[in-house]
């Protein structure tokens, strides 16, 4: 019926968020929610920034391990700001998503958010191989080239990616590649997570995942990204 279709569309779309409820900080907006992440670590909305205008981000909420202290809870952000402060290190890299911003929550002590590049009018390679032409081969070598060039700047930093699929690339429309969603990247002298600090790795197997990370992801290096490349390549 008319009313099913409308309903299916409706859980399809975006949902458009209250503007005057809704804030990050003091700079940003939330326009859009864009829904869970992997595992529900996080939360997903589009938002705008209150004084740059045109500039829109992705800012993911996350919440804080249980803890049952002050101490603890400290000492969790204090961990979250120093991985995010890994990541800025890269932010300039052209074929890397931009870290904006990493604050606690406005009104919760156990919410923090991440603000990170929009990428303005792109797809992701997912998208691109779920509904778009085929990818002819100097495209490919492009994309697999620029991929590379951001995972050399990670493993430079100490940093791996972890879980690297065709969702984490990003198609802007102007050609620019960028590699994104560092949320189980795994950050310098430190066996742990960006989302779950401290916790074994809360991600589920891909296709593209080397064979190490799905029973022990505390061995994995350098050559688990590029297996997961090989493995986009392939796809």
């Amino acid at each position: 019926s008319k009313g099913l279709i409308q309903k299916i569309v409706s859980m399809l779309l975006p949902r458009k968020i209250d503007l005057e409820q809704e804030r990050i900080g003091d700079s940003y907006r939330i326009v859009y929610d864009l829904g869970p992440g992997p595992n529900e670590v996080f939360h997903a909305y589009q938002a705008k920034h209150l004084t740059i205008p045109g500039r829109y981000a992705r800012a993911k909420r996350y919440y804080t391990p249980s803890v049952y202290t002050t101490g603890e809870l400290k000492d969790t952000i204090r961990h979250f700001q120093r991985d995010m402060q890994a990541l800025v290190k890269m932010e300039h890299h052209p074929n890397i998503v931009k870290v904006y911003d990493y604050l606690p929550d406005r009104d919760s002590n156990d919410i923090y958010w991440l603000v990170v590049e929009w990428i303005n009018k792109g797809v992701t390679l997912q998208d691109r191989l779920d509904n778009g032409p085929d990818i002819l081969f100097q495209e490919q070598l492009r994309i697999l080239s620029s991929i590379l060039d951001a995972l050399d700047c990670c493993h430079d930093n100490g940093i791996l990616h972890r879980t690297l699929t065709p969702a984490c690339i990003y198609l802007a429309n102007d050609g620019t590649v960028k590699l994104g969603d560092f949320d189980f990247a795994r950050v310098p002298d430190l066996r742990a997570t960006i989302t779950i600090t401290g916790k074994p790795l809360p991600v589920a197997a891909n296709r593209y995942m080397a064979p190490e990370l799905q029973t022990d992801a505390r061995t994995a290096d350098a050559r688990s990204d590029l297996y997961a490349l090989g493995a986009i390549w392939y796809h």
